[in-house]
């Protein structure tokens, strides 16, 4: 990644700054002009982290409009990661978000004994049958990445 964002292929916009109060006012118009500036830069790869900050003051009809926009930008060649909390969206606007969507993968926290384990469930791939081993405990080590852990650990 540090040679990518060496080479300005790679770049942060971050959204929390420091100073800014957002009000209703100032986020109403926010999801547009998200989807205008993706428009407007030459990377074609988006993670946007979180889609939660972005949706406060955002009805359901704005949220699924935003998300068909972005639906088209990847039927152009785009590829769009989004994060969100599901705690912060009721459940049938859970549902309309996740079937727009072409993948869906759910992340939580499980104790193993003495330490925390990230799990992650493959819920929906579009194209992709569903076959066993959809589940994929890990953790993550400074400086070596991802370690997978396995299922007989994972279940001690």
């Amino acid at each position: 990644m540090s040679d990518f964002y060496s080479w300005g292929y790679f770049r942060i916009f971050p959204v929390h700054l420091e100073g800014v109060e957002w009000t209703s006012e100032q986020m109403k118009g926010t999801l547009h002009l998200v989807t205008t500036h993706i428009k407007s830069i030459r990377e074609k790869v988006i993670f946007i982290d979180s889609l939660t900050m972005f949706t406060t003051y955002s009805d359901e009809d704005n949220i699924l409009e935003f998300l068909t926009s972005l639906k088209n930008l990847c039927d152009k060649g785009y590829t769009i990661f989004i994060t969100l909390h599901q705690h912060a969206f009721k459940e049938d606007t859970l549902v309309r978000i996740r079937s727009s969507c072409d993948c869906h993968l759910f992340l939580r926290k499980e104790q193993l004994t003495d330490r925390y384990i990230s799990v992650m469930e493959v819920s929906k791939i579009r194209g992709a049958k569903k076959s066993t081993g959809n589940i994929v405990s890990f953790e993550v080590q400074p400086g070596f990445g991802l370690k997978i852990i396995p299922i007989s650990q994972a279940k001690v």
